[in-house]
C-alpha cells in the first residue's frame, strides 16, 4: 500500500486584483490537511513550485479553510459511500439504513460546505484595505 503524505497548500483565501492571495503550508496524509506549518501571501504558483512571502504568523483564516475544505471532501466521499450502500443493499437492515443516511446527510453539508467555501466572496476575495495592503507587499516582494 502506498502512502500518500508530505506538504502542500491549502485555505486560498483572499485573492488580490493583482493576482495575490493567502494560502497556508500543511503537512498532509492522502492529502488530508493535518498540521498546519505557515502561512504565505502567494505571489507564483505553479504546478509543483510557488514563490511568496511568509506571513510570519498563521493566518487564521487559511488555517481553517483549508481544514474546512479537507472536512468536507471527507463529506463528500461518506456521501457517495452512503448513496452506494444503500444502492447495492436495498434490504439492508434498519440499523445500517440510519448509518448511511447519517453519512448521506453529513456527505450532503460537506459538499454544501465545500461550494460555499469558493463562492462565498468574504473568503474568496480580499476587501479593499487587505486588497491595497497585500498588493504593496506582494510587489515590494517580486523586486527582490
Amino acid at each position: 500500500m502506498t502512502i500518500i503524505f508530505g506538504t502542500r497548500l491549502y485555505g486560498k483565501v483572499d485573492k488580490t486584483t493583482e493576482g495575490y492571495y493567502i494560502a497556508t503550508s500543511f503537512f498532509h496524509l492522502f492529502y488530508f490537511p493535518l498540521l498546519p506549518l505557515g502561512s504565505y501571501l502567494i505571489t507564483k504558483k505553479g504546478w509543483i513550485e510557488w514563490e511568496g512571502v511568509d506571513l510570519v504568523a498563521f493566518y487564521s483564516k487559511s488555517t481553517l479553510v483549508g481544514y474546512l475544505r479537507g472536512i468536507s471532501v471527507s463529506g463528500i466521499i461518506a456521501l457517495a459511500f452512503g448513496i452506494g450502500y444503500l444502492i447495492s443493499e436495498p434490504e439492508c437492515r434498519w440499523s445500517d439504513f440510519i448509518c448511511a443516511l447519517i453519512a448521506i446527510s453529513l456527505g450532503a453539508i460537506g459538499l454544501l460546505a465545500f461550494i460555499l467555501s469558493y463562492l462565498f466572496s468574504g473568503i474568496t476575495t480580499a476587501n479593499p484595505e487587505l486588497n491595497q495592503h497585500l498588493n504593496l507587499l506582494g510587489d515590494e516582494a517580486k523586486k527582490e
